[in-house]
């Protein structure tokens, strides 16, 4: 199975001659709601289960802090190599390239940078845009921490008999808070059913971060590429040698211009011979 990465020219020619992708800061991308849809989720499951709105408030206010917390760098790709609206957004309208990446390429290099503890990982991660499917994502978390709501977890005990009953109550607040962090790993899987059409694919990695401005965690060791309203910073994944091949076809857009000998050129200079080019079969100019 292929997933396409859509592009400029130069973006393509940056990824075959130096045998690396790009995966960007997705908190800076196009989508305002990128990595938080998953409040959409979890408030609408806790509305299913009866809780008051007021619950419902502080319990999003445990989820944002979560939110905040998280720093994620991604590649994205789709299941679609020849999509016109793909081409308008990502692809100079249409005169870009898109790039077919080996499926299980992805899924042996990200097991490798795993098995090695490599700083930046690589995982390859579908999104889940069907609403339903995301409420049952997030449900086995949200049950836990629904149960320790009816529990009294929010409640401060207005009659504390002893130093134990508070003791409990605090652990239970504390266990409460501490089930959110498992939200952490689904918050850049779920997005916007708006976004569906576009079938995307992600290799993801997660960015460690620290508050204290002496010492940025991660975030520091990433390079930086500037665009024109936003600095962005991103992570350089290797394209590394493995038993499948990590591209397997270019398609040139429907309004590039470029013969497909000049691209087949490109790719045997920079040893990707096996490589098929095609024009995309979109009628748009």
């Amino acid at each position: 199975m292929n997933l396409f990465h859509y592009c400029s020219n130069a973006a393509m020619i940056s990824i075959i001659s130096n045998k690396e992708i790009w995966a960007t800061e997705l908190a800076l991308s196009n989508d305002l709601l990128e990595g938080k849809w998953i409040r959409e989720a979890f408030l609408d499951y806790c509305k299913d289960k009866g809780i008051s709105a007021s619950d419902q408030n502080e319990l999003l206010r445990h989820l944002d802090v979560v939110i905040a917390m998280a720093g994620y760098a991604g590649f994205c790709m789709s299941e679609e190599g020849d999509l016109l609206s793909q081409w308008r957004a990502y692809a100079e309208n249409g005169a870009g390239v898109s790039v077919g990446f080996n499926k299980e390429y992805f899924e042996t290099l990200g097991n490798l940078k795993r098995d090695r503890g490599d700083e930046f990982s690589a995982h390859l991660t579908k999104i889940e845009y069907d609403f339903a499917e995301q409420k049952k994502l997030v449900a086995e978390h949200a049950d836990e921490i629904l149960k320790l709501v009816a529990d009294g977890a929010l409640r401060w005990p207005t009659l504390l008999t002893s130093e134990e009953d508070e003791k409990k109550w605090r652990e239970k607040f504390r266990a409460m808070g501490l089930r959110f962090i498992f939200f952490y790993f689904f918050l850049f899987r779920l997005k916007n059913p708006a976004f569906a059409e576009e079938r995307e694919w992600r290799i993801i990695s997660h960015i460690f971060r620290e508050d204290r401005k002496e010492n940025f965690g991660q975030l520091a060791r990433m390079d930086f590429r500037s665009y024109m309203d936003r600095i962005v910073p991103f992570v350089r994944i290797a394209l590394e040698p493995l038993s499948q091949p990590s591209i397997s076809e270019i398609v040139l857009g429907p309004r590039n211009v470029t013969p497909e000998r000049v691209v087949e050129a490109l790719l045997f200079k920079h040893g990707w011979a096996h490589v098929s080019v095609r024009k995309s079969s979109a009628s748009y100019r």
